[in-house]
């Protein structure tokens, strides 16, 4: 398997990213896989669509199996990394992505099967046992991209551009990538089993402690219906 790792950013590089640059790398490399990188500087100065397409655009033209992204302030450990690209491949996902850790809060769409749309008690059971078994989920809304694994061959599928920001404040580019994927009738995910994600900025949110809040969330709904 080829497997491009990218950090897209606009300003700098934290420290936690650098982080998982190297132990990705290495855990990556130490699984039997080719892996290739794009350089922090060619993506400097991008907005993260830009940076997205860009790297999507050099995994299509180089023949990657897999396109790995993680934000410039967050971190996930080597071993889930490795974990999440495996994963992506062998479940055909078209994007795969370890929860996203944003404000101490679970990404919203984990509440609800699609836009728009009320979880049902389905929904939320299929949801707990996801979490209980450390396994992923399709989500019919959209997941965040803060750490993800692109699986190359279903961009083919999909109408450029896969990324886009469509309007600041409005909704991402990963939003959109995924919006994307379900009109080529392609699969989004969140991995639950990856409990090592942190985001880092003004603080620090781990996904560990996250999940288990939202795990009790997904109790009390439970138990309300009964």
């Amino acid at each position: 398997m080829k497997v491009l790792l990218a950090i897209p950013r606009y300003r700098f590089i934290w420290p936690c990213a650098e982080r998982w640059l190297v132990e990705a790398l290495t855990e990556i490399t130490q699984a039997g896989h080719q892996v290739g990188y794009v350089p922090g500087d060619d993506l400097a100065g991008l907005y993260y669509d830009e940076a997205l397409q860009a790297g999507c655009e050099l995994a299509v033209q180089d023949g990657f199996d897999v396109f790995l992204t993680c934000d410039q302030d967050q971190y996930l450990s080597g071993s889930d990394t490795a974990r999440l690209v495996t994963d992506c491949i062998a479940g055909d996902w078209a994007m795969l992505a370890a929860p996203y850790v944003c404000r101490g809060r679970a990404d919203p769409s984990w509440m609800q099967p699609e836009e728009g749309h009320e979880a049902t008690t389905e929904d939320l059971t299929l949801m707990r046992s996801a979490l209980t078994d450390g396994i992923p989920l399709e989500c019919r809304g959209f997941v965040g991209s803060g750490t993800a694994a692109v699986n190359v061959k279903h961009l083919a599928d999909m109408e450029r551009p896969w990324w886009f920001r469509a309007s600041p404040g409005l909704f991402g580019e990963d939003v959109w990538f995924c919006r994307r994927a379900r009109e080529a009738g392609k699969r989004i995910g969140v991995h639950f089993g990856l409990r090592s994600a942190e985001h880092w900025g003004a603080r620090v949110y781990q996904a560990s402690a996250m999940l288990d809040r939202v795990a009790q969330l997904l109790d009390q709904k439970l138990a309300a219906v009964g």
